[in-house]
């Protein structure tokens, strides 16, 4: 930080506040000639900080380059001065632990170049200004533990340029505006821990660039739109843990080709899974912990062509395990920890990673199958001999590619005619080379003196 600034923080956390007005326009004109661009107004510690209820107007006057403000941890600013519109080169604002900010004056909407606002734990703020939705170029918005929001402004759907948005912990917010789902460029919504929303819209199955939907603890919802996941395409993770009140997931979800992480722990009502869910062929992780009402799974588990791992641990209702699941041949984890009531599994030795505690008594005679198998396969080796032998193969084919395309490199390099063929040699090479992880690999594959492993092509 600079002296100026330095001489600026000193100005606004000393302790006689009555001269601190005075002390501003002694060095206003300093700052301005320096042209300040990053201002941090930090106390000598929170409880000095708290006795800061408002800014002067003068604050912000002349500070038009000023591009980083933050004024965290002032727990007793109650409202920003109307003057913060003149910063029209703000890009970053941080008012994170400004408890008891209540509002936002309505000169924030001229500031067209801030890109990130960070309000977290204002836990007075009772709305946001209409004018919010003038911030074009706000990319970031962060609202967490804003306990007091209720509602958030319609205007708050103009944010054209917004990613990410966290709305976490805020307990208080009951209701989404449909105008969300004219947020075509967010790509993270983070709803965690608002246990007071009953609903949300159906403009948000309509975003086609959101990746991260996370409605963890939303505790009051009792339904999705039934057209959710219908124009997700983009979505790769969804989180609805604890989502205490929803008894029903809409077939539609089969539609989110792009999802990779579906969490539905704790999710007590739900009886059963719509059969379109093994139609996420993306999916790589599916965590139905405690799922407590669940009995049954549908019988097409073998469709999923990328799931490795499965939690079913305290699915107490649980019936039975279909015999289609021994047939997802990606799959190398699964959990079935307080599965008391299951009266059937299938043959489940092929999988790497089984974690079954205290099996039914009814199970028995599996259990001790499957310990006989494992054993079996354990002597036997069979479990990491494919593996090895397609891992060994692999790397020797990088080697191979490796080689050829140095051979090609040398043979361009003594033909190229022009400084422009020479210049072109390595950017061939770097884009068909093999990885440095292949290469490691190769490397690994082959044997002390350079030859070739077994069962490796001539």
């Amino acid at each position: 930080m600079s002296a100026e600034a330095g001489l600026l923080t000193g100005l606004l956390t000393g302790r006689p506040w009555a001269w601190l007005v005075g002390g501003l326009a002694l060095c206003l004109q300093q700052l301005v000639d320096a042209r300040l661009q990053d201002l941090q107004l930090l106390g000598e510690t929170l409880a000095t900080k708290a006795k800061v209820e408002t800014l002067p107007d003068i604050t912000f006057d002349e500070f038009k380059h000023l591009r980083v403000l933050n004024l965290d941890g002032f727990a007793g600013l109650k409202t920003l001065p109307t003057t913060i519109g003149l910063l029209v080169d703000l890009h970053t604002l941080h008012l994170r632990e400004c408890e008891a900010l209540e509002h936002l004056p309505d000169t924030i909407g001229r500031l067209r170049k801030l890109s990130t606002l960070n309000m977290t734990s204002c836990k007075e703020l009772v709305e946001l200004p209409a004018a919010i939705g003038h911030l074009q170029a706000l990319t970031s918005l962060d609202l967490g533990f804003c306990r007091a929001l209720t509602v958030l402004p319609p205007e708050i759907g103009r944010l054209s340029a917004l990613h990410t948005l966290k709305l976490q912990q805020c307990s208080g917010l009951t209701e989404l505006p449909s105008s969300l789902g004219y947020l075509h460029a967010l790509k993270v919504l983070t709803l965690y821990g608002c246990s007071a929303l009953t609903s949300i819209p159906d403009a948000l199955a309509t975003l086609a660039e959101l990746q991260e939907l996370n409605m963890r603890a939303c505790s009051s919802i009792l339904a999705l739109p039934p057209t959710f996941g219908a124009n997700l395409p983009s979505l790769t993770t969804l989180d609805l843990t604890l989502c205490k009140g929803l008894t029903v997931i809409p077939d539609t979800i089969g539609r989110m080709q792009s999802l990779q992480t579906l969490f539905l722990g704790n999710c007590f009502n739900i009886p059963q899974l719509p059969p379109t869910i093994t139609q996420l062929r993306a999916l790589v992780t599916l965590n139905l912990y405690n799922c407590g009402g669940l009995k049954y799974l549908p019988d097409t588990l073998d469709e999923y062509e990328n799931l490795q791992v499965l939690s079913l641990q305290g699915c107490e209702k649980l019936i039975e395990v279909p015999e289609s699941l021994a047939r997802c041949l990606t799959l190398n984890t699964l959990t079935l920890w307080n599965c008391q009531v299951l009266e059937r599994l299938p043959d489940l030795s092929a999988i790497p990673k089984l974690q079954i505690d205290g099996v039914p008594e009814q199970l028995a005679d599996w259990e001790a199958e499957q310990k006989r198998k494992r054993a079996e396969d354990a002597r036997d080796g069979k479990n990491k001999g494919p593996q090895q032998a397609v891992a060994k193969s692999s790397g020797w084919a990088a080697v191979r590619k490796g080689h050829a395309l140095v051979a090609t490199a040398a043979s361009l390099h003594g033909a190229a005619k022009s400084r422009e063929q020479l210049a072109a040699i390595p950017a061939a090479w770097e884009a068909d080379a093999p990885s440095a992880t292949q290469q490691k690999t190769a490397r690994k594959s082959v044997g002390p003196g350079g030859d070739k492993p077994a069962g490796a092509d001539a």
